[in-house]
């Protein structure tokens, strides 16, 4: 049943016909039952005790707890303790020993006692609610909590509110055994509370009821996790005040989220035999619509944001991937080039006009990234559309190439980072197999170029430079290390040495040259050194040596 029900119930408390004296509230985790049942009872806090059993070692630290929420710190505390401190009055059918408020509270026999005595006083009725039955502790009976429970039903106008997960009870035979002389009426929420306040959960109330009327997830502590995810996102969002793009970004994050805890739209695979065709189709189906980008598609595929976008906001979520204000703000530009819809609510000629306008989009872009992205975005449609993508391609690839040079020169970016991770694995192939070669070609044109370079001049602060981006790459990266190895051989001369016309560029270019040349050939480079170095005066082999011991000692085997 529905958490609304159950509450208008646990608010009639004090009418006259409401007559249980315990009642369990049993659902699923996360669907809300705290929450709704401290909703119910927010008008009369004063008079409620909540206890979770979680963590507790001793039955009878219900009865403490009880006692001091209920009775000392309620609005009449006060009251009360004047009350108990009549030692004659209260403690004369107790125990002699019992002679202050103290007592009381130090022996646990004393505490049942108090609060059976003490609720004599009561004039109106007052609530315990014991949460996280499930979640005792082994060491905790059941037939032990049961008879604290039966225990507190005894004492005047003390009424019990359990709170559960049934299907997570261990010992459900002893449950059977003793609920039924306990609990006088089980609820179980089916469905959290349609009249939730959001804001208790920091969620936009708007957003909220539009989003859950339409993917109807039951665990409240899920949206809770979505909106501190959405939280997080949203600090990478610096600068844009553009509040449809920023809801766009609110609904994925929590797509993100619930379709990876709850899992919504996975449909449970039916093991069909696939000896038919119409079987192998269906399960290749059910394969595909139960990939998470199938699924999360469900909630995302009416807004103007890039595929790409949400694929990098489920990396980011599942630790694979960095996020960044730049990488916001590139997804920011994207989702204003869709123009004023989401693509998959225009029309095929709407489509196809956006599709008209890809060369001077592209051709306008000043950076790799944003480019593939683009060029991902208008093929994904291309392909749709059956549109022949070879000049969209071709284009793509030549400005990629041109960009990247610039970029791995300038050292704007390390070429290390360039598309790493997953964040392109949405793309088309035809985007994806000319990011590779396009990579390629630039990376070698770039290694050329440097390499030439060193070849000529060891000297100077460029040679310094490029061979220090060069040991960074052969170091980092087996396919770059692959690529450089490829040009090393020409760097096998004397002035790749610290022998000649030294300063502190040279030094610092032959040290990286040198750790290359050692690392991709170390018995070759050693039969050359030992040729070479019958021509070095005695410092030329001095700084060598030197070198070569340092990179040895570095040198960690790759």
């Amino acid at each position: 049943m529905n958490a609304d029900y159950v509450e208008k119930i646990i608010r009639n408390i004090d009418e006259e016909f409401y007559t249980y004296k315990c009642i369990l509230v049993d659902g699923t985790w996360g669907i809300g039952k705290s929450y709704m049942v401290r909703k119910a009872l927010e008008d009369k806090k004063d008079r409620t005790c909540f206890v979770s059993l979680f963590g507790i070692d001793d039955v009878q630290q219900i009865y403490h707890e009880v006692l001091f929420q209920l009775l000392l710190r309620a609005a009449d505390g006060g009251k009360m303790i004047r009350w108990l401190k009549d030692a004659t009055k209260v403690f004369g059918s107790f125990s002699y020993r019992a002679k202050n408020i103290n007592t009381v509270l130090e022996s646990r026999f004393s505490e049942l006692d108090a609060l059976v005595t003490l609720s004599k006083k009561f004039e109106t009725k007052h609530v315990v609610v014991i949460d996280d039955l499930e979640r005792c502790k082994e060491s905790l009976k059941l037939r032990e909590i049961f008879g604290v429970i039966e225990n507190l039903k005894q004492c005047h106008d003390i009424y019990v509110i359990t709170v559960a997960n049934l299907n997570e009870l261990e010992n459900k035979k002893e449950f059977e055994k003793y609920n039924e002389k306990v609990i006088d009426r089980i609820f179980q929420i089916t469905e959290y509370s349609n009249e939730i306040k959001w804001s208790d959960l920091k969620v936009e109330p708007s957003f909220a009821v539009k989003f859950f009327q339409k993917h109807k997830t039951m665990n409240l502590r899920t949206i809770e996790k979505a909106q501190s995810f959405f939280t997080d996102v949203s600090g990478y969002c610096n600068g844009i005040k553009d509040k449809h793009f920023l809801d766009e970004i609110r609904q994925i994050c929590f797509a993100v989220v619930i379709e990876d805890t709850d899992k919504l739209y996975y449909t449970k695979p039916q093991n069909r035999d696939n000896s038919s065709k119409e079987n192998r189709i269906q399960n290749i189906l059910e394969e595909q619509g139960n990939k998470i980008e199938s699924r999360i598609a469900n909630y995302t595929q009416h807004l103007k944001s890039s595929r790409d976008f949400i694929t990098i906001i489920y990396g980011y979520y599942k630790n694979q991937i960095s996020l960044t204000e730049k990488e916001i703000k590139i997804q920011y530009k994207l989702y204003q080039s869709a123009g004023e819809k989401a693509n998959y609510y225009k029309s095929d000629k709407e489509l196809e006009d956006y599709l008209d306008g890809w060369k001077n989009e592209l051709e306008s872009i000043s950076g790799s990234y944003i480019l593939t992205k683009t060029a991902g975005e208008y093929d994904y449609w291309f392909v749709f559309f059956d549109r022949n993508d070879s000049e969209l391609i071709h284009v793509y690839k030549e400005k990629l190439i041109e960009l990247l040079i610039k970029e791995v020169q300038g050292r704007e970016f390390d070429p290390m980072s360039y598309y790493t991770g997953n964040q392109f694995h949405a793309q088309t192939d035809n985007i994806k197999a000319a990011l590779d070669e396009g990579y390629d070609v630039a990376i070698h044109t770039v290694v050329k170029k440097y390499v030439r370079y060193l070849v000529n001049t060891m000297n100077d602060v460029t040679a310094e430079k490029y061979s220090r981006a060069l040991v960074e790459w052969y170091r980092n990266s087996d396919k770059l290390k692959k690529i450089i190895a490829g040009e090393l051989q020409v760097l096998y001369k004397r002035s790749s040495f610290p022998a000649d016309n030294m300063n502190d560029h040279k030094y610092a270019a032959s040290y990286n040259v040198l750790e290359m040349l050692y690392k991709n050939n170390r018995v070759y480079f050693e039969q050359y050194y030992a040729d070479l170095k019958k021509d070095f005066d005695k410092m030329s082999t001095k700084r060598t040596d030197n070198m070569l011991n340092e990179i040895k000692q570095n040198d960690t085997g790759d």
